[in-house]
């Protein structure tokens, strides 16, 4: 339970992080972005060994059980094919039936003085002068009778072999085990080797599942942010230059950091920033925001990304104060005073 907990956490931290990150980097808090970074970095580590691992024996599963099958349809032909040969090398003329006949007639054959083989050589057990050439002839018989009972088991065993042999090739024991790696291998004219083709695979798979779910929230985040900046410009009277020009919104961060400085102490007026703003985009030949928005954004960004440095009261923002700008632009595109 706490391994599973610690992974969802290092899974949830890996698809926010690069959010924090974004918004740390545009509010210049560079040391909490590494930090950020260095915990992001070893939470995608171990969501990559974690995924490895789990795709790993989810294909070793798929293709576990057809490499079992191959290997036994191998051996079960493999035998077969001994099977026959021995079969070919034992000679046999006769039945089993017909052998046995042959040496109980002989058995039961009488003797001049009376009596049988059987009974007078104790079923050739002794060695008796008027029995000889009859167990010579039942010692023949006896290894005919061993290569037939050998030929014999041989056919038992070569049918339940064909029987496994053929149930094994409906259940598709011929085919290969892992026919995606095979072909990708074929394709690569043997450069590269069926084994290391799957196990490219994995990391390719691995790979597409980590980043998208690490970077993926992040890109639609910072996607529906920029969004939001857009719908508020349309709402606006755009110069024909603009739309044309496809000109970028003024970044309100960026604008910040050029021109505005803490100062204790020090206030601006609302009227001033807002101008400098314009002045800054005019500069920058980007778009700016509205006033509102400009305005909303300043402020939020003063109260909840600066501590609350930066207020606004009485129709100025206190804490700060504002870099000129010293732009050929601004100057002959500024607004008279």
């Amino acid at each position: 339970t706490i391994f599973a907990a610690l992974g969802i956490a290092a899974d949830g931290w890996k698809a926010l992080a690069p959010i924090f990150v974004a918004s740390l980097v545009r509010g210049r808090r560079f040391v909490s972005s590494v930090a950020a970074l260095l915990v992001w970095a070893v939470c995608f580590t171990l969501a990559v060994t974690a995924a490895i691992g789990l795709v790993a024996q989810n294909r070793a599963a798929a293709t576990g059980g057809q490499e079992a099958m191959r290997t036994t349809f191998a051996s079960v032909a493999a035998e077969l094919d001994e099977l026959r040969d021995r079969k070919e090398r034992v000679a046999q003329v006769r039945s089993v039936a017909e052998i046995e006949a042959a040496i109980a007639a002989i058995f039961a054959r009488p003797l001049s003085n009376g009596g049988t083989v059987a009974s007078v050589s104790t079923q050739c057990a002794t060695e008796i002068t008027r029995t000889r050439t009859a167990c010579a002839d039942i010692a023949s018989l006896r290894i005919e009778l061993a290569s037939a009972i050998e030929a014999q088991r041989i056919n038992r065993r070569v049918a339940e072999l064909e029987q496994d042999k053929n149930r094994l090739t409906g259940l598709g024991a011929t085919t290969e085990a892992d026919p995606q790696a095979h072909l990708l291998a074929r394709l690569a004219r043997g450069l590269i080797a069926v084994q290391d083709v799957g196990l490219g695979l994995v990391l390719i798979l691995v790979c597409m599942v980590e980043l998208v779910s690490g970077f993926g929230p992040a890109v639609l985040v910072e996607f529906a942010r920029v969004e939001g900046m857009r719908s508020t410009i349309t709402g606006r009277s755009l110069k024909v230059a603009d739309v044309i020009e496809l000109r970028p919104i003024g970044d309100v961060y960026e604008y910040m950091a050029d021109c505005v400085r803490p100062a204790p102490g020090a206030s601006v007026a609302v009227a001033a920033v807002v101008l400098s703003y314009a002045q800054w985009c005019i500069s920058r030949k980007c778009v700016p925001l509205s006033d509102a928005d400009f305005l909303g954004e300043f402020e939020r960004i003063g109260r909840s990304e600066l501590d609350g440095r930066v207020r606004k009261r009485h129709g100025v923002f206190e804490g700060i104060s504002l870099v000129r700008l010293i732009t050929a632009s601004a100057s002959s595109a500024a607004p008279p005073q």
